[in-house]
C-alpha cells in the first residue's frame, strides 16, 4: 500500500473539492460523508468497504457505471464519494479520475489545474500549478482570438461578395462552423461539459445557443455580461460585412 499520508492528503483535497460544490438534495451522500470525513481529517473508525459498497449499489441501481453523467450531479457526487472511501488513492490520483468528475460537475478546467496534486510532465522541474493553468488559458484565449479574427475575416469577405448568390452557402457554412469552434474551445477551456441539444442549438440557431450556453457555463452574472460581448462581436460583424459591401460590391443596376 502507498504511503497513508499520501493517501490521507489526496483524500483531503477530494473532500474540500466535495465541500465547496453545490449539490441537490441526496440522503446517502449526507449519510456516508460524516464518517468519510471524520476518517480522513480525525482518525474516526469507519468501514470504508461498507460505504463503498453502499454506494456502488446506489450507482448500479441508477444505471450502473455507463450511465452518462451529463447533468446528473448525484451520480457525479456518488461517484467522488467512491473515491474518497479508497483506502489507497495514489492509483486513482495517478489517472486523474476525480478531477475528470469535478469537470463533468461543471468546474473550470483551468481551476481544476490550479489546485491539482498531480504535476504535468515536464523536464526538469515542475512548473507551479498556478503557472500551469495560466499558461493553458492563455492558450486557449490565444485560440479565440484567432477564431474571432477569422469570423470578422468571413464577415467582411462575405460583403465584399454579396452580388455572387453562388457564394453565400459557403461563406455562411463557414461562419456556422467558425462559431462552433468558439464555442468548443471556450467550454473546454471553463470546463463545460456540452450536451448534444445545447451543441446542435449552438450549431442550428446560434442566436438562441451561444446566450444559452453562455449562461449555462458562467452563471447569470458573468453570463450576461458575455452577452453583452457577443452582442458587440455580432455587430461588428454587420460592420465588416457592410464595409466589404460598400468597397467591393457592384452597385445595383
Amino acid at each position: 500500500m502507498a504511503d497513508s499520508n499520501a493517501n490521507q492528503e489526496y483524500a483531503r483535497y477530494m473532500l474540500r473539492w466535495i465541500e465547496e460544490i453545490p449539490w441537490p438534495e441526496f440522503p446517502l451522500a449526507e449519510a456516508e460523508l460524516p464518517a468519510l470525513r471524520g476518517y480522513w481529517d480525525h482518525g474516526d473508525v469507519a468501514d470504508l468497504a461498507a460505504i463503498e459498497a453502499r454506494l456502488w449499489s446506489w450507482v448500479d441501481a441508477h444505471g450502473g457505471p455507463a450511465q452518462p453523467l451529463a447533468g446528473d450531479l448525484r451520480m457525479i457526487l456518488a461517484r467522488m464519494l467512491i473515491c474518497v472511501a479508497q483506502l489507497d488513492n495514489q492509483e486513482l490520483q495517478a489517472r486523474g479520475y476525480f478531477e475528470e468528475l469535478l469537470q463533468a460537475a461543471g468546474v473550470a478546467r483551468d481551476r481544476i489545474q490550479a489546485r491539482s496534486t498531480r504535476r504535468p510532465p515536464w523536464d526538469g522541474d515542475a512548473l507551479p500549478d498556478d503557472a500551469t493553468a495560466t499558461a493553458v488559458r492563455a492558450g486557449y484565449q490565444r485560440l479565440k482570438m484567432q477564431v474571432l479574427m477569422a469570423f470578422g475575416t468571413v464577415s467582411f469577405v462575405s460583403g465584399a461578395t454579396v452580388d455572387q448568390a453562388d457564394l453565400r452557402p459557403a461563406w455562411m457554412s463557414l461562419m456556422v462552423f467558425l462559431i462552433f469552434l468558439w464555442y468548443r474551445l471556450d467550454s473546454d477551456q471553463v470546463g463545460f461539459r456540452r450536451s448534444g441539444g445545447l451543441t446542435a442549438t449552438v450549431i442550428l440557431i446560434a442566436a438562441i445557443g451561444i446566450p444559452w450556453y453562455l449562461v449555462q457555463s458562467r452563471g447569470w452574472e458573468r453570463g450576461r455580461v458575455a452577452i453583452l460581448q457577443a452582442v458587440g462581436v455580432f455587430l461588428a460583424s454587420m460592420a465588416l460585412s457592410m464595409l466589404g459591401a460598400a468597397m467591393f460590391a457592384s452597385p445595383p443596376v
